[in-house]
């Protein structure tokens, strides 16, 4: 999957590379290496300098100021990225649906250790922000106490203790 990733990612350096290697080889300052999803990579000249295009480009596509142009090594590497992209989602799913598999037997104890650490979240929050904003640390008691306390976003209260049901 790395490798087809890769081949997709590092598409913009290999056509960087390859502009400048036709740029020199050819010595057109006005060629171009890009990309068009509707059709794919191309080598643009202007059309000032097209009749400079060798035999071997093949004409892709006319503009009202240069002409696009393929050759089989980028077209080539075009069928690549473009498999390697399916290949890549391809891949992922399968693995997804694998995990998904492996873990659904055990979805129960998951579901029971999730809300097990979302109940201690609660509980552990107000003492951790507590003691990290310097504020009065909280106590928890099962009593009703009703006591006018500013909360942590009204600023920061004095020494009194806040009581949480």
């Amino acid at each position: 999957m790395d490798e087809w990733r890769a081949l997709a990612d590092g598409a913009t350096d290999y056509l960087d590379k390859l502009e400048i290697r036709e740029r020199e080889r050819l010595g057109l300052d006005t060629l171009k290496v890009g990309y068009n999803a509707v059709h794919g990579y191309y080598i643009q000249i202007s059309r000032g300098q097209s009749h400079l295009a060798p035999i071997h480009y093949v004409r892709r596509q006319t503009l009202k100021n240069a002409e696009r142009y393929i050759i089989p090594e980028l077209k080539e590497y075009e069928d690549k990225v473009l498999t390697s992209k399916g290949k890549a989602l391809a891949l992922e799913k399968q693995l997804y649906d694998e995990l998904f598999d492996l873990l659904l037997p055990h979805l129960a104890d998951l579901q029971t250790s999730a809300s097990a650490l979302a109940e201690l979240d609660v509980l552990v929050n107000p003492a951790e922000r507590a003691e990290t904003l310097n504020y009065c640390c909280p106590t928890f008691s099962d009593k009703p106490h009703s006591h006018q306390r500013r909360p942590p976003s009204g600023g920061r209260a004095g020494t009194e203790r806040a009581v949480y049901r």
